[in-house]
Formats: structure tokens, C-alpha cells, sequence
């Protein structure tokens, strides 16, 4: 009898951990899964010169939120980011701008670009940017990264 009670705790405390874990991967959007989505880029810069040309905003930010969504069934990311130092532009340390990004995470599969992830909370990086013009979010002034996710440097990364 014994043995019975310590087999029903043992399978208590499982199912328990079981339930706990899927509770908090489903309400923390946590990635389980990850797909890779390949894209064609317009411009295959080869050098800094290049991508400095087409960019119009140059700058060091760090991600203060961003959020995940689908747009005729791609998903994006927008991100607002804090200018930490100005390269290239019309725009000031301390203002806040929208980087609009393919992929994301969306219910708990994170969708990259060319293995490449969108940028997180809290993640700081220096990025060539160009304004977007286009139907997602249209009343919102963003922008995007020139070549997708050659004009995108990591900061803070090992």
C-alpha cells in the first residue's frame, strides 16, 4: 500500500511539472519551434559604403518592445527602439523610432529570416535603416533594415 501512495505522489508531481511547463510556454510566447523562411534581397551590398548609400538613418538603438503579428499570412515584427548614438540622419539621441522586421515569434514558433532572428527586448545594435513606405501599419512612420538583415549588427551578443 505504501508503494502505491509514493507511485500516485511521484505521478502527482510529473503531471504537475507536466501542466506548470505548457502554462507557462503558451502564456510567455516562448519559442518551441523555429522555421526558417527564405527571401530574395534586392540589394547584395558588398560593402559599407554601399549599404551607408542606401540607408537613410544610420544609428545605435537598443529594443525598448516589440510585438509579433501575421500580415496576409508573413509575420512581422515592430519594434520600438531608443536611439543610443546617431551616425547618419535627421534624427536625435534619446528619440524613439519603429523598426518593422520579417519574422517573429507567434504562437511559440519564432519565424527567422535566412536564420536570421528579429531583434529582442532589450537587445542593442547598430543598424542601416531606410524608411518604409507600404500597407503594413500604414499610419505609423517605421522603418526597415536596408538588405533585410545585412544592414543589422548585434551589440550585445557572445
Amino acid at each position: 500500500m505504501h508503494k502505491k501512495k509514493k507511485g500516485f505522489l511521484i505521478l502527482g508531481i510529473g503531471f504537475s511539472l507536466l501542466l506548470l511547463s505548457f502554462i507557462l510556454v503558451k502564456t510567455t510566447n516562448y519559442p518551441v519551434y523555429s522555421q526558417t523562411m527564405g527571401v530574395s534581397v534586392t540589394n547584395k551590398y558588398e560593402t559599407i559604403s554601399e549599404i551607408e548609400n542606401d540607408s537613410s538613418i544610420i544609428v545605435n538603438a537598443t529594443v525598448k518592445e516589440n510585438e509579433s503579428f501575421m500580415y496576409k499570412d508573413v509575420p512581422f515584427t515592430k519594434s520600438v527602439l531608443t536611439i543610443n548614438e546617431v551616425y547618419k540622419g535627421d534624427i536625435q539621441k534619446g528619440d524613439s523610432i519603429n523598426l518593422l522586421e520579417t519574422g517573429g515569434v507567434i504562437d511559440n514558433v519564432e519565424y527567422t529570416v535566412e536564420t536570421d532572428t528579429t531583434l529582442k527586448s532589450n537587445e542593442d545594435a547598430i543598424l542601416f535603416l531606410t524608411e518604409y513606405e507600404g500597407p503594413i501599419l500604414e499610419d505609423t512612420k517605421k522603418y526597415v533594415v536596408s538588405g533585410v538583415y545585412q544592414g543589422k549588427f548585434r551589440m550585445n551578443e557572445d
